[in-house]
């Protein structure tokens, strides 16, 4: 995506996907839309498997 006189936006990362099923401490089969936030200096993943 290009926007304007600017370089892309948003580069997808060579090493895709970054968070999958055999990473998480529980059961599941797929991981959906994860998202990451520091929130006090502490850092948060969110997903939906």
């Amino acid at each position: 995506m290009v926007w304007k006189d600017h370089e892309e936006l948003f580069v997808k990362y060579k090493s895709n996907p970054i968070l999958t099923a055999e990473n998480l401490p529980y059961k599941a089969y797929s991981v959906f839309n994860p998202a990451a936030t520091i929130v006090d200096d502490i850092n948060y993943i969110t997903d939906a498997c």
